[in-house]
C-alpha cells in the first residue's frame, strides 16, 4: 500500500508524458531548422554564404539537446526516488527467485486466457490514447480488430479533454447536451458542473486566457441555469451572489470559486461519466489489475515461502486467496447484493452486514431485527444463533 502511494506521489506517468512531448517538440523544431538550412544552402552561390546559413545550427542543436535532457532529468529523478523506495521495502528482499517460486505456470496455459489478456492490452492502449499502437498490437497478435467504435469514442473523449485543458468548454457543453438524457438517468451532475464552470469562466476570466465579463456571465446564467434550479438552487444562488464581487473576488467569501483545480476536477469527472455511459470503469481494468497485483505480490511471496516450509500445507481453494490483501477504496468493486429479509438491494447507506453466525443481511434489516438498537440481542432469521447488531461486520463482495 505504501509503495502504491509513493508511486502516486511520484507522478511518473505525467512526467513521462511531459518528457516525451518535450523531446518530440524539440526534435520537430530541429528538423524544421535543418530543412530551412538545406533550402538556404541550395540557393547559395558562394561557399561563404553556405557556411553562414548552417552556422546557427550548432546553437540550435545544443539548445534542443539541453531542453530534452532537462525534461528527461526530471523523469529520471522521479524514477530514482521511487526505485529507492522499492529497495528500502523489506517485503521485496526475499530472494531473486521469489517470483519464479510463487508463480503458477498454469495461469496462462489456456489459449482463451491469452486472447483475453491480449484484448485487455488493446483496450488499455485505446483508453490511454495510443490508438496506432493498439492497432499495431492487434495486427501483430492476429486478433480481430473490431474495436474501431471504441477507438472513435475515446478519440472524442481525448479531444474534449484537450479542449478542457486549454480552458475551452464548448466541446464539453456540446457533449453533455447530446447525452443529457443518459446523464440524467444516471443521476449525474456533470452537465451542471460544465455549465457552472463556463459561468465562472465568463464571470472571472482565466488568467492568461481571457478576461471576465460580468454582463456576459449573467446573460449566460439566465439562459442556462433554468433547467438546474430544482436540484442545484443553493449552488446557483451562491454563484449569482459571487457576481457582486466580480472585481474583488480574492477578498470575498467566494474566492474558492476561482480555484484553478476546478478544471482538472472537471476533466476527471468527465472521464468518469464518459466511461460510465459506455458501461466501462473509470480506470483501465488492466491498470487496476497490475496495481492490485503489485500491491499483493509481497504478501503472496511470503505466503508461498511459508507454505513450502510447512510440509503438507496446501492451498486448495479455487478463485480466492488464503490471506487478506489490503486495497485502496477505488480498487474495491461491489457486486449487487439483495437482502434476503427486506428484498432490497444493498447500497452505500444500507450495506450488507455479516452476523456472527455468517448469514448476511442489509444494515436496515439488522436494525429492525434489533428493534432499532445495535446493542440488543436478537435471533438470526435463518438459524438458531443469537447475536447483536454491533457484532456484525460490513461485507465487501
Amino acid at each position: 500500500m505504501e509503495l502504491l502511494n509513493e508511486f502516486d506521489k511520484s507522478q511518473l506517468p505525467a512526467k513521462q508524458t511531459r518528457s516525451l512531448n518535450t523531446s518530440i517538440a524539440e526534435i520537430d523544431a530541429i528538423m524544421a531548422h535543418l530543412a530551412q538550412a538545406r533550402d538556404a544552402v541550395t540557393m547559395c552561390d558562394k561557399p561563404a554564404d553556405a557556411r553562414a546559413a548552417v552556422k546557427p545550427l550548432a546553437t540550435i542543436l545544443r539548445r534542443g539537446q539541453s531542453a530534452a535532457l532537462d525534461s528527461h532529468k526530471d523523469l529520471h529523478v522521479g524514477v530514482s526516488k521511487f526505485g529507492k523506495s522499492v529497495d528500502k521495502d523489506k517485503r521485496f528482499k526475499s530472494g531473486a527467485n521469489a517470483l519464479d517460486e510463487c508463480w503458477d505456470p498454469r495461469a496462462l496455459q489456456s489459449d482463451d486466457k491469452l486472447v483475453v489478456l491480449k484484448y485487455a492490452v488493446i483496450a488499455h492502449l485505446i483508453r490511454e490514447g495510443r490508438f496506432e499502437l493498439a492497432h499495431l498490437f492487434a495486427r501483430e497478435s492476429q486478433l480481430d480488430q473490431s474495436d474501431t467504435a471504441l477507438s472513435t469514442q475515446f478519440q472524442d473523449m481525448f479531444t474534449i479533454q484537450a479542449a478542457i485543458k486549454a480552458f475551452n468548454l464548448d466541446p464539453a457543453i456540446a457533449w453533455v447536451r447530446t447525452n443529457a438524457a443518459a446523464l440524467t438517468a444516471s443521476a449525474s451532475t456533470l452537465e451542471f458542473a460544465v455549465i457552472r464552470l463556463q459561468f465562472l469562466k465568463l464571470l472571472f476570466g482565466v488568467e492568461g486566457v481571457c478576461q471576465g465579463d460580468r454582463a456576459a456571465a449573467i446573460k449566460f446564467a439566465q439562459v442556462h441555469f433554468e433547467p438546474f434550479k430544482e436540484r442545484h438552487m443553493k449552488e446557483i444562488s451562491r454563484l449569482m451572489c459571487s457576481s457582486v464581487f466580480s472585481t474583488k473576488i480574492k477578498d470575498s467569501p467566494y474566492k474558492d470559486l476561482t480555484s484553478i483545480t476546478a478544471w482538472s476536477d472537471l476533466s476527471h469527472a468527465f472521464t468518469r461519466e464518459f466511461c460510465l455511459l459506455l458501461h466501462l470503469p473509470a480506470e483501465s481494468p488492466l491498470h487496476t489489475c497490475v496495481s492490485v497485483g503489485v500491491n499483493a505480490l509481497p504478501t503472496i511471496i511470503k505466503m508461498s515461502s511459508i507454505m513450502k516450509e510447512q510440509s503438507g500445507l496446501e492451498w486448495s481453494s479455487q478463485g480466492e486467496l488464503p490471506v487478506e490483501i489490503p486495497l485502496l477504496d477505488r480498487q474495491r468493486f461491489h457486486s449487487v447484493f439483495a437482502c434476503p429479509v427486506s428484498k432490497e438491494l444493498g447500497t452505500k447507506e444500507n450495506p450488507p452486514m455479516m452476523m456472527v453466525c455468517g448469514h448476511v443481511v442489509c444494515k436496515e434489516s439488522l436494525l429492525r431485527l434489533g428493534k432499532g438498537s445495535m446493542s440488543s440481542k436478537f435471533k438470526c432469521p435463518y438459524c438458531p444463533s443469537e447475536g447483536k447488531g454491533e457484532q456484525a461486520i460490513m461485507v465487501h463482495f
